[in-house]
């Protein structure tokens, strides 16, 4: 890996292609301080600008080049250039190295990889590109589609990744995080009791509705898994074509 300094006005940092929330110069204000304590630990990675020479994109670092462009003043950053990246390269590195910081709640790693990842490439391989488990990237996108006070609540420690799993497939998860919150064990443990998967002929009409109106994510279909065997052939052959791509 070869890190070349780059001069600041040199780096054209699209802030739309990140996928992370908005970056401002207060959030990084605390890694402004770590860069002038410590030094920059990590280059920033950009890849050259087409029809501009001279110019540089950045793919990654964008936190790190607020924090410098805003706080520091520095003229130069280190960079590590890349020029061999296609389109959906540069948005995995993106979104790995923004999975990878802690202290992201399970909305907000979800919205990123929501944001940034390849429309055609299905769960599996996306997890695999990652570093990450299928089970790691379905939940946060579950996530995503529960109420924003249950996301809020995830978020401040009051419901655990186990919890949301189960929150994130369950037939009443306002209910359900509502139990798993509640300081009565009674509460909790006679919800637990009371969800009960759906049954194999609920499962079947709910996947062929959702799949036929183009609402159902192919995260969600994993999930489902094969207890939708015995549709019809016409939702199977739409299956088979989200799960292959």
């Amino acid at each position: 890996m070869n890190v070349e300094m780059i001069a600041i006005n040199r780096i054209v940092a699209d802030f739309d292609s990140n996928c992370r929330d908005q970056i401002t110069a207060e959030s990084v204000r605390e890694l402004s301080d770590s860069i002038h304590g410590e030094g920059l630990l990590a280059p920033l990675i950009v890849v050259p600008s087409v029809g501009h020479p001279g110019l540089y994109r950045l793919i990654a670092g964008f936190r790190r080049y607020t924090a410098i462009n805003v706080h520091l003043g520095w003229l130069e950053i280190p960079c590590v250039v890349r020029d061999d990246l296609s389109d959906d390269q540069e948005k995995i590195i993106n979104l790995r190295e923004n999975l990878d910081r802690e202290g992201l709640s399970l909305a907000e790693e979800g919205r990123a990889i929501q944001n940034s990842y390849p429309r055609h490439w299905s769960t599996r391989r996306l997890a695999k590109a990652l570093g990450r488990s299928e089970e790691f990237v379905a939940v946060r996108l579950m996530t995503l589609r529960l109420p924003e006070w249950v996301q809020n609540a995830q978020a401040a420690g009051r419901l655990t990744l186990k919890d949301m799993g189960r929150i994130g497939r369950s037939n009443d998860p306002e209910g359900m995080a509502r139990a798993f919150m509640s300081e009565d064990k009674q509460e909790r443990r006679k919800y637990q009791v009371r969800e009960k998967p759906p049954l194999k002929s609920e499962v079947r009409k709910w996947v062929a509705a959702e799949l036929m109106a183009g609402a159902l994510d192919v995260d969600i279909l994993r999930l489902v898994g094969w207890a939708i065997g015995d549709i019809t052939s016409e939702v199977r052959e739409e299956c088979t074509r989200r799960l292959s791509n």
